[in-house]
């Protein structure tokens, strides 16, 4: 696996230079970092698994030329919303943890999802869960429209899932 870690605070100018001389990368974390802008991820098309936690600056553009991604963490970002998410029908890993801009619309076209983290998300319901069939991990802390009691009524005890 080729990925970017790097001590400093990169820019669109520095990640360009990494993905000319690293072209095959496919992670990247860009965790609270608020210098890489929407243009410095349009010539990372072989993307699988990006980080976009607490990053204040990224938004729907940039994911849209990002269709490869499998991977993708919105941890409390609140600048993505359903219509990032419509091109990443390949993503099987999501984790929305604190997102509040996604809601059922945009959920439901992630028919691969097979890992899911919706902590303190409250714009999703159970109804909207319940209806991704592939979904093998589920971690729901702290979300009102997903009641206990229903969710372990409808979901099959064979899979695991978190929930409080």
């Amino acid at each position: 696996e080729r990925k970017i870690e790097a001590d400093e605070k990169l820019t669109d100018e520095k990640l360009f230079q990494l993905t000319t001389r690293f072209p095959n990368i496919v992670t990247l974390n860009l965790w609270s970092d608020n210098t890489i802008t929407n243009r410095g991820l349009e010539k990372l098309t072989n993307l699988t698994s990006l980080s976009l936690r607490e990053n204040p600056v990224i938004t729907d553009e940039a994911l849209s030329k990002l269709s490869r991604l499998t991977t993708l963490s919105l941890h409390t970002n609140s600048l993505i919303t359903d219509e990032g998410l419509g091109p990443l029908t390949n993503l099987t890993n999501l984790n929305l943890y604190g997102n509040i801009t996604i809601t059922d619309h945009g959920f439901s076209k992630l028919i691969n999802l097979c890992s899911l983290v919706i902590d303190d998300n409250t714009n999703l319901t159970f109804d909207a869960l319940s209806k991704n069939t592939k979904l093998t991990s589920m971690i729901l802390y702290g979300n009102s429209n997903c009641p206990n009691g229903k969710f372990n009524e409808e979901f099959p005890p064979r899979h695991h899932y978190t929930v409080s």
